[in-house]
């Protein structure tokens, strides 16, 4: 498949990326910052997860109501995302359109006026989402998780931050915060449509030329030490569990052996973990692998949902499986099976422009340049039955997860 990908440069060190779309009616870009929460240290937890909600709520030339209006009375779409490695503020247009999609991203991030009565309510918004997480076991496993894995790093904060911190920000340290932002170094812009690069870069010169150049270091994410935490959850019967390690980088040569693997272990009902703990042995109606790529490395591992008189036994096949992939690999059928997935999946994905900018700016955060569709899929194919061998031997050792659990609370006896 031919894409036509261009990088260029500011002077202040902001990249901007470009896939040609031609022919395409819509297009899609994306501002990102190449910090998420893992680069908090120092600030209130969950500052940057406020501070995306914040950039909706009015600039020196814009209402929240005339933000949302921008792009949404067009067609379009607007939203944003805070995750552990990287924050983005993102939409997509009318190929027609995509000056003002631009320029609203950069005046929503570059002119938020961070009301402190808008503040204050969206502080309450999302503390509500806080709660939310709390009282959703399935998602609150997931925060409890990364703290166990991580413990004494910002990579093991939740996203949203705790009531505390989030109710502690004023105006003055969310705008010292915003600033932190506002240079070159700190921002990538992706462009996925129909328009020519020159054209893109000429915009970007103008609307964030005038910015400083720097960009702060990120903490890589530490390692993950094994072990076992319980925690007690206030409802239900059931028992919420999380197996998870730290992985490779981006770049790591058995990178792409282990996103076949966890898809072979668990992603879909044809998977491993799927086929044993649910269709052979019914011992669980949720169970499924996940990874987290951070932009400083990975995390990954699986989850399961199970009656909590059950948790061990379920437990235990769930390690099984692990050992047993990394005792004896799989075969050339199992092989052939998650390439043909992978693959087809990616080359659907291709059919979205939001799906194209997503990528470009990911090869940037991750690689440091453009990576070709082409390039990821022959680091696919390039796999074999050996190479995914070697990297379940190094990466799925069942003595290697740190094992999260979320009990809910012994009934006392009548």
């Amino acid at each position: 498949m031919k894409q036509y990908l261009e990088r260029s440069e500011l002077s202040n060190g902001l990249v901007v990326l470009s896939e040609r779309m031609a022919g395409a009616p819509a297009c899609s870009m994306g501002l990102w910052l190449r910090r998420g929460s893992s680069g908090e240290s120092g600030w209130p937890g969950g500052i940057t997860h406020l501070l995306e909600h914040m950039v909706f709520k009015g600039t020196d030339t814009r209402t929240a109501r005339e933000i949302s209006m921008a792009v949404e009375g067009r067609g379009g779409q607007l939203n944003a995302s805070t995750g552990r490695g990287n924050t983005s503020f993102y939409c997509s247009t009318l190929g027609e359109d995509w000056e003002l999609g631009l320029e609203l991203l950069a005046d929503m991030l570059l002119g938020s006026v961070l009301d402190a009565r808008e503040l204050e309510k969206e502080q309450s918004v999302i503390v509500d989402e806080i709660r939310q997480v709390e009282e959703s076991p399935d998602e609150l496993i997931y925060d409890l998780a990364f703290h166990d894995m991580y413990p004494h790093s910002p990579w093991g904060l939740p996203v949203q931050g705790t009531e505390e911190d989030v109710r502690a920000v004023d105006r003055a340290t969310l705008a010292r915060f915003a600033d932190s932002f506002k240079r070159g170094g700190e921002l990538v812009l992706a462009f996925a449509g129909d328009l020519d690069h020159s054209l893109l870069h000429q915009r970007a010169e103008r609307l964030f030329g005038h910015l400083p150049a720097g960009r702060d270091k990120v903490p890589e994410a530490p390692e993950v030490a094994p072990g076992f935490t319980e925690h007690v959850s206030g409802f239900g019967r059931q028992a919420h569990v999380q197996l998870g390690r730290g992985g490779p980088g981006a770049s790591h040569p058995h990178t792409p052996a282990l996103h076949l693997l966890t898809l072979l272990l668990g992603d879909g009902m044809s998977s491993r973990l799927f086929q044993r703990l649910r269709e052979d042995m019914a011992l669980c109606y949720t169970v499924y692998s996940w990874q987290e790529s951070l932009d400083r490395g990975a995390s990954f591992g699986a989850y399961f949902a199970c009656d909590a008189a059950r948790v061990d036994e379920v437990q235990a096949a769930c390690m099984e499986e692990f050992a047993r992939i990394t005792r004896e690999g799989v075969d050339h059928a199992e092989l052939e099976h998650a390439l043909r997935q992978m693959r087809g999946g990616w080359m659907i994905a291709q059919e979205q422009s939001m799906n194209r900018m997503v990528q470009l700016a990911k090869g940037e955060l991750r690689h440091g340049r453009l990576v070709p569709l082409q390039e990821r899929l022959e680091r696919l194919e390039a796999q074999t039955v050996e190479s995914l061998r070697v990297a379940a031997r190094e990466w799925l050792d069942p003595s290697g997860f740190h094992i999260s659990r979320l009990m809910p609370e012994e009934e006392e006896e009548a």
